[in-house]
């Protein structure tokens, strides 16, 4: 549906004209269901496009969701060049309580534990929640830190921290699932319970929650998604 919309969009004028956030979107998409060759091109051609137009905006909004797929994609470096320009764009006309700099710190933290410092990671998430207002937002603003939380917890050793934080990530992603079937939210919160019941010595539940996973993913994103793949892997891992 969603690359449907950005074939019309694109047929509709020249490319340059095509709407910012729905090209973002789409190159998102496409990442999230594992085509990271035909997602890359669309980041780069959206950043050239808001260089030549000297558009701190668009540089700042894409930069911050281009440097995600990078660091989930193995390029750090390329993902810490993003994120830091995403920042310094975006510092050009925002304000500095503004939410989006919270997001900045939240990727921050991602390409932290990505590089195995969990302890940065976490000075980069407690950055993020002095940012946000507790207990509201979307499901992103409310799941992603919990999930963070999480993440941190299992590089730390911190085994009934990361159950807790995974169980109440999986808790509010089922809360904003609403009328879907499925999402990618729910996807990574079960994923990272599973791996916590694991860490605990609970092979039956993670098992059951790795499987339950691994469904979110196939159906929100699709079998070949990152997500999808690393559920597979942990379920084959399982006695």
């Amino acid at each position: 549906m969603l690359g449907r919309g950005y074939a019309i969009a694109v047929a509709a004028g020249p490319r340059d004209e095509v709407d910012v956030s729905t090209e973002a979107n789409y190159a998102r998409a496409l990442f999230e269901a594992g085509r990271h060759a035909e997602a890359m091109p669309l980041f780069a051609h959206l950043l050239a496009v808001g260089q030549r137009l000297n558009d701190a905006r668009t540089v700042g909004n894409v930069a911050l969701v281009a440097a995600v797929a990078h660091a989930e994609a193995g390029a750090l470096p390329r993902a810490e060049e993003l994120i830091n320009t995403s920042a310094a764009q975006l510092a050009s006309f925002l304000p500095p309580d503004h939410p989006l700099f919270a997001q900045v710190q939240m990727v921050r933290s991602r390409l932290a534990l990505a590089a195995g410092q969990p302890q940065r990671a976490r000075v980069h998430l407690q950055q993020a929640l002095q940012r946000l207002a507790s207990g509201t937002g979307n499901q992103a603003r409310r799941v992603t830190p919990l999930i963070l939380q999480a993440r941190i917890a299992l590089q730390l050793g911190e085994r009934d921290a990361a159950l807790a934080h995974a169980t109440d990530a999986t808790a509010v992603a089922r809360e904003h699932l609403g009328d879907l079937p499925s999402s990618v939210y729910l996807g990574q919160a079960l994923l990272l319970l599973g791996q916590a019941q694991q860490a605990r010595g609970d092979a039956a539940a993670a098992r059951t929650s790795l499987a339950l996973a691994l469904a979110q993913f196939e159906s929100a994103v699709g079998p070949a998604s990152a997500g999808a793949e690393s559920a597979r892997q942990l379920l084959q891992q399982q006695p």
